[in-house]
């Protein structure tokens, strides 16, 4: 007997459904998807009736196709997930900021002149971290101490590595004891409420700049936001977001003459001050004020 060298399962598995008599179709679904990595599965019917006679006209089982089910793209904005569908988000993101500061998609050009700003909405420290940092190409030292001092756990409070990329500890406490977990943990489960109260309060704010109210300044002017939330390398939540100022209309209308960068840089930085979220820290027995998170 000739020794056949056996193939590993994934190449076998695509030999044998390549030499099906449905792999067209099965195939077709595949790019359907986009290369997703988890679509989803439907099952059902569809059934097209005239409505005059009762007459089915069309119908559909998803029991007619080669695996029984009909896939669809997951949509998972997470590459951790589905490599696919989040490149498929972030190129449809990009293209949206894109047509929002210089127009197109619909927006018209002439939103390239309207008044806008690209803001960083960070959290606070809760503590020390490993960081890469890095001057004029050369990397630096992550967080030298002078006397190289020891925090109430007898650990180092500083770290004179020069981290690489790829280095596991970037993020990481410097001390873990020192590291306030309950605060980091709470700032990312309240991020979502802080930007939906600065949105809020944004306009405010630019109304009393104004010495008008804020249903005045609605008149003159609509305020526009791109928003998108990242996890920084310490695991938090921030946000970037363009914010423009646009006519009472919208992207097509032109906002007021007094509407301008400093105008808006003044109250982005203003509102961005006063925001605050107070949180419980959900342990029992805690009766206290709670944690502002701003």
């Amino acid at each position: 007997m000739n020794d056949v060298p056996s193939l590993p399962f994934d190449v076998l598995a695509a030999v044998r459904r390549a030499a099906m008599p449905d792999f067209s179709r099965w195939w077709q679904m595949i790019k359907a998807t986009g290369g997703c990595s988890q679509p989803i599965r439907l099952h059902g019917e569809r059934y097209t009736v005239d409505v005059p006679t009762g007459e089915v006209v069309d119908s559909y089982r998803t029991a007619y196709e080669p695996t029984g089910y009909l896939l669809t793209a997951c949509g998972n904005r997470r590459a951790s997930r589905c490599p696919a569908c989040s490149e498929v988000y972030r190129d449809d993101t990009v293209h949206l900021i894109i047509s929002g500061l210089q127009g197109g998609k619909g927006v018209p050009e002439e939103v390239s002149a309207h008044p806008r700003m690209f803001a960083t909405f960070t959290a606070p420290s809760f503590g020390s971290v490993h960081a890469r940092r890095v001057r004029n190409g050369k990397t630096l030292p992550c967080r030298p101490r002078r006397d190289d001092p020891l925090c109430a756990h007898g650990r180092p409070e500083g770290c004179r590595v020069r981290h690489g990329d790829d280095d596991s500890r970037l993020g990481q406490p410097i001390c873990v004891d020192c590291y306030n977990y309950s605060g980091a943990v709470l700032w990312n489960a309240h991020a979502g409420e802080l930007w939906r109260r600065f949105t809020r309060d944004l306009l405010a704010v630019l109304a009393r700049q104004r010495g008008v109210s804020r249903a005045d300044l609605r008149r003159q002017l609509r305020v526009s936001y791109a928003k998108v939330a990242e996890y920084q390398a310490r695991g938090l939540v921030h946000f970037h977001a363009v914010i423009r100022l646009d006519g009472s209309e919208g992207p097509g209308d032109p906002p007021p003459s007094w509407a301008t960068v400093p105008l808006l840089e003044e109250a982005i930085r203003r509102t961005a001050e006063q925001v605050t979220v107070t949180a419980s820290t959900g342990v029992r027995g805690d009766n206290g004020p709670g944690v502002a998170l701003r």
